[in-house]
């Protein structure tokens, strides 16, 4: 989805008062794999497709929200015992939003802020294995990421996983894709049951900036067709990233199904999804090395 954008705040380069931006989601997945699948989507988007090579993946966990719960009061202990050092507008999101406190570009505040206490010290055990489970998975599909601790991105509906795109090409404003997971902003929203999501937005005014220098390079092909990959248990998830990414560098359409619902149930939703091939993963395929297509 491509939207028109509005902000307030004053111009500068890849910062207008009105830009464009494309929108992708995955709605109804809660699978911590799922995250791991679109990091490298975009990832291997932006290298492959694209050719850019000056950029870095930075990523954070924020956990749920009893972990932003205990995180938040050890923070605002810290805050208070550094309040003298922090600038005008920390002081303010201090109590308005205290999570958007790192995002100052002020450089005490940065300094003083290398000291406070981060998210990913409070996770509780289910939250600190997902948080696990996704380095490992992004490491199995070769993402070269960092951890930014105080990565929160700019609005407070995020949980769990948040990442950014970001470029040296592109000046103060260096983010061109960010995103992350919204567990529960369908419900939030009015609806009367959540819808786990995941998603991402990229800067096209900012992603032009980062092409301008190889623009006659960009002839893209049109994809071919759909492959569903079903892995039929949680044991299968690993295989099925490893064959969606081989998949992927060969220029093949992939989504991966990992809800862990019926073989029947996700046959059915491969068939809405207009899928021209289903590769099913089980305990068989696993044991002999094989797919069933």
């Amino acid at each position: 989805q491509i939207q028109n954008v509005f902000r307030a705040d004053k111009p500068q380069k890849g910062r207008f008062r009105e830009f464009n931006q494309v929108s992708m989601e995955i709605i109804g997945s809660a699978s911590i794999a799922q995250d791991a699948h679109f990091i490298k989507m975009l990832d291997r988007y932006f290298h492959e497709t694209l050719h850019l090579n000056n950029y870095a993946v930075l990523i954070n966990f924020l956990g749920c929200q009893q972990d932003r719960d205990r995180m938040k009061i050890a923070l605002t202990t810290f805050l208070e015992k550094n309040s003298a050092i922090i600038c005008s507008t920390c002081t303010e999101r201090k109590d308005k939003n205290i999570l958007r406190i790192f995002d100052c570009k002020n450089q005490d505040c940065q300094t003083l802020y290398t000291k406070a206490p981060y998210i990913t010290d409070f996770l509780c055990d289910e939250c600190d294995s997902e948080w696990k489970t996704l380095q490992l998975q992004l490491h199995l599909l070769s993402v070269s990421y960092a951890h930014k601790p105080t990565l929160v991105r700019g609005l407070d509906y995020y949980q769990k996983t948040v990442f950014e795109f970001v470029s040296n090409d592109l000046g103060a404003q260096n983010t061109f894709c960010g995103g992350g997971r919204y567990d529960h902003l369908i419900k939030d929203l009015g609806a009367t049951q959540d819808q786990p999501s995941i998603g991402a937005a990229i800067g096209i005014e900012r992603l032009m900036l980062m092409l301008e220098l190889h623009k006659d390079s960009l002839a893209l092909e049109q994809l071919p067709a759909l492959h569903v990959i079903i892995p039929l248990a949680t044991e299968q998830h690993a295989l099925a990233l490893l064959l969606a990414d081989t998949l992927q560098a060969a220029d093949f359409c992939v989504e991966i199904l990992l809800e862990g619902d019926s073989a029947k149930s996700m046959m059915r939703k491969a068939n809405k999804l207009g899928a021209a091939y289903s590769l099913i993963i089980g305990s068989e395929e696993q044991a002999t090395k094989t797919v069933s297509v």
